[in-house]
């Protein structure tokens, strides 16, 4: 337990004497709520300095920090009178002094004033030996025997806590000092008060016996200690633990720089072969034509030597003839050479810039985090500094076993263990992941920084747009529903906005009509609350199916509220909104399985993708997108992509997802300020790059153009497209 730790005077540290800001020993010490103690006069210099000039250590409220463990605590109105003395280190640095000063103990109770053997704590004053025999023998004085004390070696240096407490006088009043206190003010932070003030200043108020107010003081103590106790090992723990965390921040930092670094190196690597490939390939095709300009000049030649004279002039007219066109081919060359020369040069460039931009982020990253651990770490150094130090004084006090101490000390004790409890309790785990982690860009590939360009959608002025999906020869096929959702539409636009075709649905109630690419021109399409249609793009022709039956069999308020399709069969995989179900179909829409998404997830899901054998998903309910392995009838989370950061806070939650040729991952996310587009790599496990968008943004697809794949995103009202290019460096 506790109290044993320190029980002889002789052996308490030093340090726990000391003021921590003189660093002498205690004078008149004073207790901060905190439990720290200081000099009397050296808090009262810091409070008037305070009260005078605020500075960082205090407020302009008048408050101060504690200069060993930070906590702040406010400046009683009366100053350093106001906070309560430590009178049981004060008697404990009294006695140690009382040993310190062996040549100037002389008795003063006699005239002879002989070397002191003893001393009265009640007289305050050294004793002879036979001051001290008459002390202890003599009638008139026997209210002094329990207080007197001898320097005899053996009493000396075993002298305790507890037996120092019993020699000294019970306090005095602090009204009347010359009456001893009899009972306790429990109103005034328990005042030792004699029997007038109970009648006097104290009238009224509620007072308690010190021997009963003792024990219940000391039974709180032993609790709390105990109890403080059971996290000894967690507090140096989280200082480790904390340690440890900057290690790691420092080797991940290290290695991420030196994979940046790696990759850089090897795409410039490319980039420089492939120009002096392109440069000895020139070289050849420009050989060749001039080659083939000999042959032809020398054919010529030889057909012409018989009528020289003739057809002089035919002859110059032809060579000057085939002379421009080997100068137009050679130009030619010449600026495709030029042009993938600047084109790589460019790409190098770019290549470079990114690299810095990505280092200094990363070089960012790791700065604010290891000033977060830092952080951290000055906070739990002053966290241990307050439970070494509660632990101290509640051994200390313990240890005295005396009723005044007591109720003087442990109140204060207890008050300060509360507030240590909750800091020592606090789990920093998910908060150290975070910080040992480095979210970095890579540098191969992105989405283009500017839009290529941005069209209104014809044809869709009192329309609201809630799908988009990329057709076959650059087309798109755009659904929505009307303001008055009392209509829904498929259309077919081009790349300029240009409507060519468009279906209206006339039905009552329609919150949203989605859609996909199926295959070829097919289109497949679902709308509010169960309809599954395949639309033909070149023809227009429609073919619906109700699914109720299969999406609303155990609920009415289950509906459908996204789709998806499997490239590799052509299977459509729909989402239930309120339902963690997904349902697939065949291409002709027959029900063919059912599928489970986690059960520790939300409502079902905002959008879905199929990305080889996974199931990508987005729940806006639980702000998490994850990919799900279609296996059997429960899919089993595979992973959860991090969510993007965007001018300095995080995004919220996902809406939308699709992926490219490549397969690559696109998530459309939700942010405060803005909507966020952001690329992850083919796995999911990395963000490669990141970008704002029209905050009425509501989905994304992507379609190819002329061998070109472009990113689109769809706002909702008005509805506009916007496109972005796909770059990759190679």
């Amino acid at each position: 337990m506790a109290s044993a730790k320190v029980s002889l005077i002789k052996d308490i540290d030093e340090k726990f004497l000391q003021c921590h800001i003189c660093l002498n020993r205690l004078k008149d010490p004073k207790l901060l709520p905190c439990l720290h103690h200081y000099c009397r006069d050296c808090l009262d210099k810091v409070f008037k300095k305070i009260l005078s000039e605020p500075t960082s250590e205090g407020d302009e409220d008048g408050s101060t920090e504690c200069p060993l463990c930070r906590q702040k605590h406010k400046i009683p109105d009366n100053g350093v009178d106001g906070l309560k003395s430590d009178f049981n280190t004060k008697n404990i640095i009294e006695c140690i002094e009382l040993n310190e000063h062996e040549p100037l103990r002389v008795c003063i109770h006699c005239s002879k004033k002989h070397k002191a053997t003893g001393y009265c704590f009640k007289c305050n004053d050294f004793l002879c030996e036979k001051c001290h025999e008459h002390h202890l023998t003599n009638p008139i004085v026997k209210d002094h025997r329990p207080h007197v004390f001898s320097f005899n070696e053996a009493e000396a240096n075993y002298l305790t806590v507890e037996k120092l407490a019993s020699l000294k006088e019970v306090p005095r009043c602090s009204k009347h000092p010359t009456k001893l206190s009899e009972l306790c003010c429990s109103t005034c932070r328990n005042l030792p008060i004699c029997g007038p003030c109970t009648c006097g200043a104290h009238k009224g108020h509620d007072f308690q016996e010190v021997s009963v107010l003792s024990k219940t003081e000391r039974g709180k103590l032993t609790t709390n200690v105990e109890e403080l106790g059971k996290n000894n090992q967690k507090v140096y723990e989280t200082q480790e633990r904390l340690d440890s965390a900057n290690e790691i921040l420092s080797r991940a930092a290290e290695t991420e720089t030196t994979k940046l670094q790696e990759e850089h190196d090897n795409e410039e690597k490319k980039m420089k072969m492939k120009q002096l490939s392109n440069r000895g390939i020139i070289k050849k095709e420009r050989e060749k034509v001039l080659e083939v300009l000999k042959e032809k000049l020398n054919k010529r030649k030889q057909e012409l030597d018989e009528e020289v004279k003739t057809a002089q002039d035919r002859y110059d007219r032809a060579c000057k003839e085939d002379h421009i066109q080997a100068d137009t081919l050679l130009a030619e060359l010449q600026e495709r050479d030029e042009a993938e020369n600047a084109e790589l040069q460019k790409k190098m460039e770019s290549l470079s810039t990114k690299f810095k931009e990505l280092l200094i982020s990363l070089q960012d990253e790791q700065r604010k985090q290891a000033t977060r651990i830092k952080q951290l770490t000055v906070h739990f150094n002053d966290i241990v500094r307050r439970f070494e130090n509660v632990t101290k004084m509640a051994s200390s006090v313990l240890a005295a076993k005396d009723d005044w101490t007591d109720v003087q000390c442990i109140p204060d004790i207890n008050y300060a263990i509360h507030p240590l409890m909750k800091e020592v309790r606090k789990d920093i785990t998910t908060e150290l992941k975070t910080l040992t982690s480095l979210t970095v860009k890579s540098i191969l590939s992105g989405i283009t920084e500017k839009e290529e360009s941005v069209v209104t959608i014809e044809g869709n002025g009192e329309w609201n747009v809630t799908g988009i999906a990329g057709s076959e020869k650059g087309n798109v096929v755009v659904t929505g529903i009307s303001t008055d959702y009392t209509k829904s539409f498929i259309s077919v636009n081009d790349m300029e906005g240009v409507q060519l075709r468009k279906y209206i649905f006339s039905s009552d109630g329609v919150y949203y009509r989605v859609c996909s690419v199926l295959s070829g021109s097919s289109i497949v399409t679902s709308c509010f609350p169960s309809e599954i249609g395949i639309y033909d793009v070149k023809d227009g022709r429609y073919n619906k199916t109700d699914v109720g039956n299969i999406v609303q069999k155990d609920h009415y308020d289950w509906y459908i509220g996204c789709l998806a399709v499997d490239p590799s069969n052509h299977d459509i995989i729909v989402g239930s909104r309120h339902k963690k179900d997904v349902f697939v179909f065949d291409r002709n829409v027959n029900h063919v399985n059912t599928l489970t998404l986690p059960c520790s997830r939300g409502r079902g899901p905002t959008d879905i993708a199929v990305h080889g054998t996974t199931l990508l998903v987005c729940e806006s309910s639980t702000g998490a997108a994850y990919a799900a392995a279609m296996k059997g009838s429960v899919c089993e989370q595979l992973y959860e992509f991090s969510k993007p950061s965007f001018d300095g806070s995080a995004c919220t939650h996902p809406l939308r997802v699709c992926t490219d040729r490549k397969n690559h991952i696109y998530i459309l996310w939700s942010h405060p300020g803005c909507k966020v587009l952001a690329q992850f790599t083919t796995d999911g496990g990395r963000l490669l790059t990141t970008r704002s968008v029209d905050d009425a943004a509501t989905c994304i697809t992507t379609v190819i153009t002329d061998k070109t794949e472009k990113l689109l995103v769809a706002t909702r009202n008005p509805g506009r497209l916007h496109v972005y290019g796909l770059s990759v460096i190679s």
